[in-house]
């Protein structure tokens, strides 16, 4: 890039810049150009005065002359070096994808407080072309902040408060924005940034090192951000230290709900549904309402109607059959440790059923207490059909004639 001037101006008067930008590469490029006169400002690259363009695509050898109409600050002081300039490269989708140079033009427009009239360029042929528009979605980056409001001004103890932190982005390229806010004693940081998933709440403790540092940090013991980064959602992240819970739920209610019906409520409850137009509707009986997983793979999936279906794949740690042992006695005396009557069991005691891997501490292992049932069922199935076979009788006749009959 090459600025080129030969004026001398006074400050507050406005200037002509010539600025020539030749693609030196080997590929169609286009660049992203920012002329910052005057003092910068605290943030980022710019100044009051600013002035950005995107050039339109310059094949390999091409360039491009643009006359670019510049304003002094009225501060600046006599023989100052006041430009700044700045050149990046844009990619294909128009965000900055490197900066070429900074500064590195600084000072070539030159002003000196004279008695004169400003003295022009020789006469050219022609006027270079005025820069293209710069789209108001853009920026390269820089940002001007106000002054942040509060609303309310004053709050109880409880009450929510809404800051609001006015912000203006200068420059002809688009560049991600990350924001970050924090309260020391609450431990919480809010990150927000214009691309990707990374919409989220951070909340760290300094105390807090899970080590758990490829997912979040290490300090972070919980976040909130995009599920999908195209389709919304919401990704609840938590991560804690040993084998403490890492989350915990508490909802308490003045008094609780004792139906057992549809419309039943209670002290904690998940309502899911899908989309129906710009409204909502239930879930389909055969649709897919909640999931739990093991990590990657589903373990326990509830239906849009109740039904509830485990996974009980062959693989380590399932109970498989008790083909040893006395399912039908065993079912038998599994309702009465159930229902506390234990003088009546006759063989499978609560030591027995917790080393078959049924109970445990007084929890019930249902799937191997269904295996257990579909057991003495099939038990049942034998012996009756022994006995019958003894009488001269068929199973499967009288089966069908009860069938019948029904």
């Amino acid at each position: 890039m090459v600025m080129l001037s030969e004026r001398v101006v006074q400050p507050g008067q406005s200037a002509q810049a010539v600025l020539t930008i030749a693609n030196d590469g080997d590929v169609p490029s286009r660049y992203a150009v920012q002329l910052s006169p005057g003092a910068q400002l605290p943030l980022g690259f710019a100044s009051e005065s600013t002035v950005g363009f995107i050039t339109e695509v310059m094949e390999p050898g091409g360039s491009t002359t643009y006359n670019v109409p510049l304003s002094l600050p009225p501060e600046i002081s006599a023989g100052a070096k006041v430009i700044r300039a700045r050149i990046g490269e844009v990619g294909p989708t128009g965000d900055l994808t490197s900066v070429l140079d900074e500064e590195f033009f600084a000072g070539l427009l030159r002003v000196e407080v004279v008695e004169v009239e400003v003295i022009p360029l020789p006469e050219e042929p022609a006027a270079p072309p005025e820069p293209p528009a710069v789209p108001l979605t853009l920026s390269f980056g820089d940002v001007r902040l106000g002054m942040p409001a509060a609303e309310p001004a004053a709050i109880q103890q409880g009450e929510a408060i809404i800051i609001r932190l006015p912000m203006d982005n200068i420059g002809p390229v688009q560049a991600p924005l990350r924001l970050e806010s924090s309260i020391t004693r609450g431990g919480f940081v809010s990150r927000t940034t214009s691309g990707g998933n990374f919409q989220q709440l951070i909340f760290e403790n300094s105390t807090v090192a899970h080590g758990m540092t490829t997912l979040l940090g290490t300090n972070t013991f919980f976040q909130l951000g995009n599920l999908i980064n195209s389709g919304g959602g919401a990704d609840i992240f938590s991560a804690s230290e040993g084998d403490r819970a890492t989350n915990w739920f508490s909802a308490t209610g003045a008094a609780e709900d004792t139906t057992t019906s549809t419309t039943a409520t209670a002290n904690f409850e998940l309502s899911m549904g899908t989309k129906s137009g710009t409204n909502v509707q239930d879930v389909a009986a055969s649709g897919n309402m909640f999931i739990v997983s093991n990590r990657a793979t589903n373990a326990l999936i509830v239906k849009g109607n109740g039904a509830l279906h485990v996974n009980v794949s062959t693989g380590a740690g399932n109970v498989g059959v008790f083909d040893g042992e006395q399912d039908a006695l065993a079912c038998q005396d599994i309702a009465y440790a159930i229902g506390g009557q234990y003088k009546k069991i006759m063989h499978y005691a609560t030591p027995r059923l917790e080393k078959l891997g049924i109970m445990t501490n007084g929890f019930i292992h249902t799937q191997a207490l269904w295996a257990m049932q579909l057991g003495a069922i099939g038990e049942l199935y034998g012996v009756l059909n022994y006995l019958l076979s003894k009488q001269g009788m068929d199973y499967e006749a009288i089966r069908q004639e009860i069938r019948a009959q029904a």
